[in-house]
C-alpha cells in the first residue's frame, strides 16, 4: 500500500477505462498467466503519453532507455526490428547489437531483409556495419582492422565493389570501383556513369591506363597527351 499524506493521493496502480463502444471489450491493464497488455499509449515519465511508448525523461548525458540481452559471446545479438502490422506481420528493418567477446563489446548492425516471404530481418541481413574498434563497413560486415582504415565498402563475393560520388545541377555522377578485367588481374578505377566509361585504371602489377590526356604542371614543364 503507498503511503500517502493528508493533502495528496497516491496510487500503486490506477487503471481507468473511458470506452463508449459497447460492442468491444475494453481493459486498461490486461494480466493473464501467458500475456501482460495494455490498451491504448503506455507513457514513462508523462501522465499524457502521445505515442504506444512515449518516455519523457530530464537525462542529459545518458540514455533513457536500456535494451539489453545475453550477449556476453561472440555472435550472440540483440536489437529492434521494424515492419508491418497489416497484412503482412513482416519486420522487414532492424538495428542489432553483436555481442563479440566477454566483455559484452560489440558491433552495431543495420539490417533490411529484401525477400518478398515471411522471413524477417537479423543479423545475417546486416547492410552496415560499425565495430567496436573504429572499423565502418557497407556490404560487409568485417571491415578492415588496419591503422586508419575507418571505411571499408563492398565485399569478396562480390564481383566488383564500389562508391558512388553525386554533385552539381546536372547530377554528375562518378565512382570508384575495386574490380578485376578479363585475364582476371585486380584494378581499381574511376568510372564516369554518364557515359559509361573508365578514365583511370591501375592494375596489380602497377599498369596504369588513362583515357585522354595526361597533364603535368610543375615549375620546370608541362607535359601533355603521354
Amino acid at each position: 500500500t503507498p503511503y500517502a499524506s493528508s493533502n495528496e493521493t497516491v496510487y500503486g496502480i490506477k487503471v481507468n477505462v473511458d470506452d463508449n463502444t459497447t460492442t468491444a471489450t475494453d481493459y486498461g491493464l490486461h494480466v493473464t498467466a501467458a500475456n501482460n497488455y495494455l490498451s491504448g499509449n503506455l507513457g514513462v515519465g508523462t501522465a499524457s503519453p502521445a505515442y504506444p511508448l512515449d518516455i519523457v525523461s530530464t537525462i542529459n548525458n545518458g540514455a533513457a532507455l536500456a535494451i539489453r540481452g545475453d550477449v556476453d559471446a561472440d555472435g550472440r545479438f540483440s536489437g529492434i526490428q521494424f515492419g508491418d502490422n497489416g497484412t503482412t506481420s513482416y519486420s522487414k528493418g532492424g538495428i542489432f547489437y553483436e555481442g563479440k567477446d566477454a566483455y559484452a563489446r560489440g558491433n552495431l548492425h543495420f539490417a533490411l531483409e529484401g525477400g518478398t516471404g515471411s522471413d524477417n530481418a537479423d543479423l545475417t541481413d546486416s547492410k552496415m556495419t560499425i565495430t567496436y574498434d573504429n572499423g565502418v563497413g557497407i556490404g560487409t560486415t568485417t571491415p578492415a582492422t588496419a591503422t586508419n582504415v575507418l571505411l571499408t565498402v563492398g565485399d569478396t563475393s562480390l564481383g566488383y565493389a564500389g562508391m558512388e560520388i553525386r554533385g552539381g545541377t546536372n547530377a554528375e555522377s562518378w565512382r570508384l570501383y575495386s574490380s578485376f578485367d578479363g585475364n582476371n588481374d585486380a584494378i581499381f578505377g574511376l568510372y564516369r556513369v554518364a557515359d559509361s566509361s573508365y578514365k583511370f585504371q591501375v592494375g596489380e602489377s602497377g599498369n596504369t591506363t588513362l583515357a585522354g590526356q595526361l597533364r603535368v604542371d610543375g615549375g620546370q614543364a608541362s607535359i601533355y597527351g603521354l
